[in-house]
């Protein structure tokens, strides 16, 4: 172990990062208590996204900031990203300074050993999460990269993904951290909200016929979903697709595409009809109640080449079997995830959705898929408490102190 702690000296000297004449202890950079997160390279962004959003349920005066290395990864998502600093004596201080965090999740074997130890110097309290059975990658002096992983010693609490990854972890000389075993950081965002009044309105407007839904619809795939429905009708009596558009989809173009299907539809503040084939629903915000009332649901964006696909989990966890096309970008994981258990099936054109639909129409077909659907968005519920639980104890420290 002492070996182990020379190499981490060494790396920290080498680097210059471990000269104390070249750190200063961060000063706030705002009055709100700042939490730093790194995103690791494998890291799924659905992942921290939602675990982002729980955190602020419990703790809405944080300041997040995400580094990265390559923050593209997380853009759209609505969070403060920017790129991981270097581990120079300049970019740590500059980091520090400007952020001056209060407490830190570090994802991930690819560690920044001087970043971590000199905010650790700071008065951050750290901890590692997602730690593989992997050799760890430094980005400077990589002969040192297990002895720089010393580091970790000194964090507030460590989680492996695996039992061996903990075995590895101790076999390395980590002694005086709590290492846990609780697998990867799951991604189980927040269920859509759906206020009273918008879930009354989506009952009255089903009315008890078989649905189906087709969210985050593109221009493109809407005379594909509107074949299928008419295919699908001839199996199904009276059976109503609520489409809900991409936000960037033109609407105009989205009427003209009804009328020309020869589909009756209407937009979801029309009075209530019996005979109405296709209601189209433009609020964004109303989805939460439209995946209650649908027990399937077709997501869009996945159906276009170069499509980056919708996040499964958004549809799974209020309940609705999920379809989804060939193109879902960085949502692939998940996918694989929901097919593998029978919660989501791949359809790649017209016939394959009318097939699709059809089957999951059954209920005992569309309860089993819902059902595989929960356990998955359930999984890992254990490790967001209990690193919910850390983050706040050590927050509340930190203004005790």
């Amino acid at each position: 172990m002492a070996r182990k702690r020379f190499g981490l000296g060494a790396y920290l000297a080498l680097t210059g990062v471990g000269r104390p004449d070249r750190l200063r202890m961060a000063q706030r950079r705002t009055q709100r208590q700042c939490l730093w997160l790194h995103a690791g390279e494998r890291m799924q962004p659905g992942a921290l996204v939602s675990f982002c959003q729980r955190l602020l349920q419990h703790r809405d005066d944080l300041d997040l900031v995400v580094t990265a290395s390559d923050p593209e990864i997380l853009s759209g998502y609505g969070l403060r990203v920017v790129v991981v600093p270097g581990d120079t004596p300049s970019a740590v201080v500059r980091f520090l300074e400007s952020e001056a965090p209060v407490v830190g999740l570090w994802f991930g074997n690819s560690l920044c050993p001087g970043l971590i130890s000199a905010a650790m110097a700071s008065g951050c309290a750290m901890m590692a999460l997602d730690i593989e059975d992997a050799p760890f990658v430094v980005p400077t002096f990589r002969w040192l990269a297990d002895s720089a992983a010393m580091v970790l010693d000194d964090c507030w609490a460590i989680v492996a993904k695996q039992r061996s990854a903990q075995v590895r972890l101790r076999r390395i000389g980590l002694r005086q951290a709590e290492v846990h075993s609780f697998g990867a950081l799951p991604n189980n965002p927040l269920p859509l909200a759906a206020t009273p009044a918008v879930m009354s309105r989506a009952t009255s407007l089903v009315a008890g016929r078989s649905v189906w839904l087709a969210s985050h619809v593109q221009i493109e795939e809407l005379d594909i979903l509107l074949r299928a429905h008419r295919a699908a009708s001839r199996y199904a009596h009276r059976l109503l697709l609520i489409v809900v558009p991409d936000c960037n989809s033109p609407l105009d173009l989205v009427q003209r595409t009804l009328e020309a299907s020869g589909l009756r539809h209407r937009m979801c503040d029309a009075p209530p009809d019996p005979l109405v084939q296709v209601i189209v629903s433009t609020q964004q915000e109303d989805l939460g109640a439209w995946y209650r009332v649908a027990p399937i649901c077709f997501l869009g964006g996945s159906l276009v080449a170069k499509g980056r696909g919708t996040d499964p989990t958004e549809a799974a966890a209020l309940g609705s079997a999920v379809l989804y096309g060939p193109n879902v970008g960085l949502h692939r994981h998940n996918y694989q995830r929901f097919e593998a258990a029978g919660a989501a099936r791949l359809v790649r054109n017209t016939d394959g959705l009318v097939a699709a639909i059809t089957a999951a129409l059954a209920p005992d077909t569309a309860a089993t898929m819902s059902n595989a659907g929960w356990e998955i968005v359930t999984q890992g519920s254990d490790l967001v408490d209990w690193l919910l639980a850390q983050v706040c104890e050590a927050l509340d420290q930190v203004e005790v102190a």
